[in-house]
């Protein structure tokens, strides 16, 4: 039996205009290499709330100040093998920008501790519903469209 626990992660959905923002990202997933979409946000801190999480995780990744709007569920994803994979429970939060201009900026970067310097982009909410976009968590998708 494996020592690993599950990671719990937060995220920020920000929606305007029928589009959704998310990191832009290339690597391998489950469908080979190439383009996939992840929401902004990240882990949760030992006795931080994830809503406390996904305001702090904004901030830290976008520079921006957020309002949490409402909570949209939580995602389970378990992927790869027992020795190199990885387990995620993430909690989903519909946040808006306090700043409004942030919705017209066209270089909006997501930014990890000096890690990872990804664009942002708007990305059409239908296109997760018709699979023209690989979106990770798996399961964040449907939740998309059905809301």
């Amino acid at each position: 039996m494996s020592e690993r626990k599950p990671r719990a992660v937060a995220l920020g959905i920000v929606v305007h205009e029928g589009a959704v923002l998310m990191e832009k990202l290339y690597g391998e997933h489950e469908h080979g290499t190439g383009t996939f979409y992840r929401p902004p946000g990240g882990g949760i801190e030992y006795r931080e709330h994830s809503r406390e999480a996904v305001v702090r995780e904004m901030r830290e990744e976008l520079n921006a100040e957020v309002e949490v709007l409402e909570y949209l569920g939580c995602v389970e994803n378990v992927l790869g093998t027992e020795e190199d994979g990885l387990h995620e429970l993430l909690q989903l939060y519909h946040v808006r920008f306090l700043d409004e201009s942030l919705y017209a900026r066209g270089d909006l970067r997501i930014l990890d501790n000096g890690l990872t310097d990804n664009p942002a982009v708007w990305v059409p909410i239908v296109d997760f519903s018709r699979w023209d976009r690989q979106l990770y968590p798996l399961g964040i998708g449907e939740l998309l469209t059905e809301w």
